[in-house]
């Protein structure tokens, strides 16, 4: 999940894969109904064509940093869990862990390891649908040092991490209103993630579903996919180099961030970002300031 090229096409199991392709400006594999593998990587290509963004949406989610601190609030053994993620970047593959939405303050074990899959080889995370009523209310995982390629990975969250988020919130998997999303990179940077208006990130991402008939249940939208793929090169490629403007394995970790902000802004994905303390005690929102530059930010009281 943002850690490398690579050009294998996803998991045994029908997930798709996170991986790069090396410029050829290929499709992403087809996300699988039944659960996501994340594998790691960017990918190379022509950069270019911008979906129409959304904007918008059904409902605002909560405040982030209120949800952010109930959430370390109410959970004592998540914040020494994310340590321990950290702690694993140097490790040849991703890890991850997750709390659903049922975990209340005395669930015993509330935080669980995501599954990690060899597809081809290759070890991945898997995020599989979990059965009703369960949804996913955290999701934090690593970028490792590695990457499946030995290439490195990405310093920030990667175009699948994001794609691989808004198909899950078209399955519902996705408790909406709590929901935050982590990543802990080998480059020593920490990320974590709300969606504000989680229908229209969905939908900027969406492929599946059918405008004019929703119930369709066999419908791909080959042209979307085709414009959302060429939006992912204008920003991301794993053989980057510094001051190339785009985001690689390689690229210096403050200009990825000033591009990933870049890119939120222009696709109007509804997102806030927040920059992470490595004792997860600090979270400071991201921003652009009217010249373009990465604001310092203040941090949730």
């Amino acid at each position: 999940m943002g850690t490398g090229s690579s050009s294998g096409s996803g998991s045994s199991s029908g997930g798709s894969s996170d991986n790069g392709n090396t410029g050829t400006g290929g499709l992403d594999p087809i996300p699988s109904e039944t659960g996501v593998t994340w594998q790691g990587g960017g990918d190379g290509g022509n950069g270019g064509l911008l979906t129409a963004p959304i904007g918008g949406g059904t409902a605002a989610a909560a405040n982030p940093c209120k949800r952010i601190k109930k959430q370390l609030d109410k959970f004592a053994a998540l914040k020494p869990a994310l340590v321990a993620l950290k702690g694993t970047t140097s490790q040849n593959h991703e890890n991850g862990i997750y709390v659903d939405n049922t975990a209340t303050a005395t669930t015993p074990n509330p935080i669980q390891n995501l599954p990690i899959i060899t597809p081809q080889g290759v070890p991945a995370i898997d995020m599989p649908n979990l059965p009703a009523p369960k949804k996913y209310t955290i999701i934090a995982h690593t970028h490792d040092a590695v990457g499946p390629n030995n290439t490195g990975s990405f310093s920030i969250f990667s175009w699948a991490d994001l794609n691989a988020i808004a198909d899950k919130i078209r399955l519902g998997q996705i408790d909406e209103d709590n929901f935050v999303f982590y990543v802990i990179t080998a480059d020593n940077t920490i990320y974590a993630l709300t969606i504000d208006w989680p229908s229209a990130f969905s939908e900027y991402f969406d492929i599946y579903t059918n405008p004019n008939d929703p119930s369709q249940t066999n419908y791909f939208n080959s042209e979307k996919a085709i414009k959302l793929k060429y939006t992912e090169d204008e920003y991301y490629k794993d053989e980057a180099t510094v001051g190339s403007g785009k985001i690689g394995l390689a690229t210096n970790p403050q200009d990825d961030l000033k591009i990933f902000l870049q890119m939120l802004k222009k696709l109007k994905l509804d997102v806030s970002l927040f920059e992470v303390d490595p004792t997860f005690t600090t979270y400071t929102k991201k921003t652009l300031s009217s010249n373009g530059t990465v604001q310092p930010g203040i941090p949730c009281n």
